[in-house]
């Protein structure tokens, strides 16, 4: 059984703002479409360059400089 609840207030630090103002700013019936819709686009690789995190080098300098490239 799903209760009918709905929050007064939601709260958030850093991406957890970002969050509570999806939820909060979006109507109850849209607020997982919205999440979702957000997150999606954030987790794009940048420039549309692919993911392929099979090939990064396994030397941890390199490593980290494509990971810090990319954020």
């Amino acid at each position: 059984m799903i209760a009918d609840l709905h929050s007064d207030w939601i709260a958030g630090i850093s991406i957890g703002a970002i969050n509570a103002a999806l939820i909060g700013g979006n109507p109850p019936e849209k607020r997982v479409d919205r999440l979702r819709e957000f997150w999606s686009a954030v987790s794009e690789p940048p420039l549309g360059i692919p993911n392929f995190e099979s090939s990064l080098p396994k030397e941890v300098f390199y490593h980290r400089l494509i990971k810090q490239s990319r954020a």
